[in-house]
């Protein structure tokens, strides 16, 4: 089992009661409330934007975690809790909260396609480096006031750079999901302290794991700006920080 922890540690992730459980409509609330210049309200079982666009909320079928991946509805990307250092628990096969991804509705808040996107990109100064993040939803104010933090501490320096980068117009190996870096809305940090699900080799009935080398003052600082951490999913990507407030909210609403 994967536990969550501080760096150094094997990674510990039992969920702990909730204070307060939010249903669905509550959380697509939170959603809404989360990216207030592009969606606009719920009603009748569909999300819809200021433009005219509308998703539906839950399509009612069961799926496997897979099939969530491929084909989410709004439901499907804020079912799973993520899990603040506040709260202990073990990380079970599959949980990868943040990691299904409804894409029209990440299209709908960064860009349709490449060159919408590039037209929303700003380059910001990261230590020694500039790297080109998206302004929608304001996500390079946010990395701006991450490294603001960092900097305050010169141990966490290494950790966050140089930066493996921002923007990349791609889709995730091995499938045809574009990447949060198609938006310009996720960084990777120093790949020399990075651990990655797919660079290993394991057997059918081995659950994968890993330690953690990131200091948890670094990955709380993200969080605390509205970035969630992939070191924290069952299919790790330990470099991995994406700009997803809703779920951050979610959890610090149901006491998590």
């Amino acid at each position: 089992m994967k536990h969550l922890c501080c760096a150094g540690a094997a990674l510990l992730v039992s969920m702990n009661v909730s204070a307060t459980e939010l249903n669905l409509e509550q959380k697509v609330q939170v959603l809404i409330d989360a990216y207030p210049q592009v969606l606009s309200h719920q009603q009748e079982g569909y999300l819809y934007s200021y433009s005219g666009a509308k998703w539906l909320i839950e399509d009612g079928l069961k799926k496997t975690h897979q099939q969530a991946l491929e084909n989410p509805d709004i439901e499907d990307s804020l079912r799973q809790q993520y899990p603040l250092f506040s709260c202990e628990q073990v990380v079970k096969k599959d949980f990868d909260p943040g990691r299904v991804r409804h894409q029209s509705l990440m299209m709908a808040l960064y860009g349709e396609h490449k060159k919408s996107v590039v037209k929303q990109l700003k380059l910001i100064k990261w230590f020694d480096q500039s790297l080109r993040v998206t302004q929608k939803q304001n996500v390079a104010a946010a990395l701006i006031e991450v490294q603001k933090e960092l900097l305050k501490d010169s141990a966490l320096k290494r950790y966050a750079t140089p930066s493996a980068g921002v923007f990349n117009w791609r889709f995730i190996s091995g499938t045809q999901r574009l990447s949060v870096h198609s938006f310009g809305a996720a960084i990777d940090l120093n790949l020399k302290f990075a651990d990655y699900w797919k660079w290993r080799s394991i057997g059918d009935s081995e659950l994968l794991s890993f330690k953690n080398k990131y200091p948890r003052k670094l990955i709380e600082i993200f969080e605390k700006h509205g970035f969630i951490w992939g070191g924290k999913w069952y299919h790790y990507d330990s470099m991995h920080f994406e700009y997803r407030p809703e779920l951050l909210k979610i959890s610090r609403m149901q006491g998590c």
